[in-house]
Parts: structure tokens; sequence; C-alpha cells
């Protein structure tokens, strides 16, 4: 399963978010490390953070197929909320 970082502003600031399927997840809330807060904290642990990355995307894959009418488990964040939004979503860019 392919996936993307990105970079997304909250309350706190900046922060790395993971987009698989067209939707974005805070990386620190579902990887449970803090250091992936930040895209910075990802790439500083890029051998470990590749392979946790792409089993997370696995999963946030099967549980966005699976719950398209239901709210998934992690909180995914809307395309506002994401640095160059339409720049990372192709959706976005068909709609704008």
């Amino acid at each position: 399963m392919s996936y993307h970082l990105a970079t997304y502003q909250s309350q706190l600031g900046p922060r790395s978010a993971i987009r698989v399927n067209g939707a974005a997840f805070d990386l620190e809330e579902v990887t449970a490390v803090p250091n992936y807060a930040t895209v910075l904290g990802v790439l500083a642990d890029w051998d470990s953070a590749d392979k946790l990355l792409r089993n997370v995307s696995k999963d946030l894959s099967k549980e966005t197929a699976s719950l398209a009418c239901e709210a998934p488990r992690a909180r995914a964040l809307s395309h506002g909320h994401l640095r160059g939004g339409c720049e990372l979503c192709r959706s976005c860019m068909q709609d704008g």
C-alpha cells in the first residue's frame, strides 16, 4: 500500500500527516510515536519509520475502505488543513 507524507496546520502549529486513499491522518496519533509529530522527526528515523508507515497505511487502507459510511477509528483530517491542500489531493484538483 502506498502512502504520502504531508504537513498540516493544527492549533498547536505544523504537524505531520499520512495520506492513504485520499484521507489524511495525524502521524503521531496513528503511530503513537511522539517524534512523528513532524515530518523532520519521521525523516530522522526513516529506516524504522518507513516500515511502520507501510504497516499503518495497510491498516488505514482497510479501515477507510470498509467504513465508507462510518467514521474511521483514526480521525481523518479535512483537506483544507493540509498545506498545499489541492496539490496533494487529486480529488480536490478535480473539484476546483
